[in-house]
């Protein structure tokens, strides 16, 4: 079985379906990934695995 992983770099806007929250990738390492809340707020790590692009008219709306 092949697991697609999505691909992520500092400072791009995701979403962690394993919450359901938006963040700017701050940090990855490995299959690790720091996220912060794109208005500000406290950051939290996702697992790669579980995250997926938010396409640019849904960042703004946020």
């Amino acid at each position: 079985m092949v697991t697609r992983v999505t691909p992520v770099a500092v400072g791009v806007v995701v979403v962690d379906t394993s919450c359901g929250g938006v963040g700017r990738v701050m940090d990855l390492h490995g299959e690790r990934v720091w996220l912060r809340p794109v208005g500000g707020g406290r950051e939290w790590e996702a697992k790669r695995p579980r995250l997926k692009p938010v396409p640019h008219a849904a960042e703004v709306s946020r």
